[in-house]
């Protein structure tokens, strides 16, 4: 099977492809306008939710950094610079890692759980304007479902029961 560009395609169909182009695109686009939203509301953006969230769902809300680099989304690569702005601005601390002293934890702090909580209502009404006008529950559950189970697949796990949901979040009502 040929691509657009003459290649290959692999194993890839057609409707692959084009299922793979469109996500690619549309979460560039969703991404672009939800970062753009959070700035104007002057909350903290995607880069800094992304860390927050993960420290928030992490048992005893601490994450060693190369766990945290393993489940953040955004920004791999400059995360010790974030973690260090983030330390200064008061949203994370550092602590002695519990099994390793030789080691540190990145924490969440109370400031921190109130700029993710701040940022959820801007990102969530951002997400129900322009996400879901597009989906019915029927596709929207769909869709969780999938990406859910590629998560995991990714990961090496089986899916969890707290990402069962779909959601971005504690609870998956509130993020």
């Amino acid at each position: 099977m040929e691509s657009g560009c003459g290649e290959s395609g692999g194993r890839l169909t057609d409707v692959q492809k084009a299922a793979f182009s469109a996500f690619f695109e549309a979460h560039g686009q969703l991404s672009k306008r939800i970062e753009r939203r959070l700035e104007q509301a002057n909350v903290v953006g995607l880069e800094t939710y992304d860390v927050l969230l993960n420290l928030e769902l992490a048992p005893g809300q601490r994450l060693r950094m190369r766990e945290l680099a393993e489940r953040i989304v955004y920004s791999r690569s400059g995360l010790t610079r974030l973690a260090d702005r983030l330390e200064a601005q008061g949203l994370i601390t550092r602590v002695a890692c519990v099994h390793d002293r030789r080691g540190m934890d990145l924490v969440i702090t109370e400031a921190g759980l109130r700029a993710r909580s701040e940022a959820w209502r801007v990102f969530s009404d951002a997400v129900a304007e322009l996400f879901s006008p597009h989906l019915s529950d029927p596709e929207a559950a769909s869709i969780a479902r999938i990406f859910r189970a590629m998560v995991s697949a990714l990961a090496g796990n089986s899916p969890s029961p707290e990402s069962t949901c779909g959601g971005p979040g504690p609870g998956c009502g509130e993020a």
